[in-house]
């Protein structure tokens, strides 16, 4: 079998900029996460491979999945303007599965669609927004 590469852009939203947008929300992530043994890389993975680790004998994946949904929703709010607004995606990167020219860091990184043609939304909030590019081998 074959090997090839494919070309990933996004733009991105640090957790810095995220926090800005939606304090309350993001803490609450974090609350719910830590309360699992998790942080935004071990969610970030955990939602890109689908599957959670039982850390805890009243495991339930659900309530983050509740507070991430909620972060979503509360950020898509916030970045309404007019009739546009910004949806947030989340990812996690691997170094070891990309190329050394990526931008991404290692770990959790969230996407942010609804940008590109710089929106009435993506215009309010492109302070805290950055287009980052990866390669993915497989």
């Amino acid at each position: 079998m074959g090997m090839g590469a494919i070309s990933c852009d996004a733009w991105t939203i640090t957790l810095a900029g995220l926090k800005a947008i939606c304090p309350g929300e993001v803490e609450a992530c974090e609350m719910v996460f830590q309360r699992h043994g998790y942080d935004w890389d071990s969610f970030a993975l955990a939602m890109r491979q689908e599957e959670f680790d039982d850390l805890s004998d009243d495991f339930d994946p659900q309530d983050m999945v509740t507070a991430w949904a909620a972060l979503q929703a509360a950020f898509q709010k916030a970045t309404s303007v007019g009739t546009s607004h910004l949806e947030l995606g989340i990812g996690h990167y691997r170094r070891e599965d990309g190329d050394r020219y990526d931008e991404l860091e290692e770990g959790c990184y969230f996407t942010v669609e609804g940008v590109t043609q710089l929106t009435p939304a993506g215009e309010r909030f492109k302070e805290h927004l950055e287009v980052k590019s990866w390669t993915v081998f497989g």
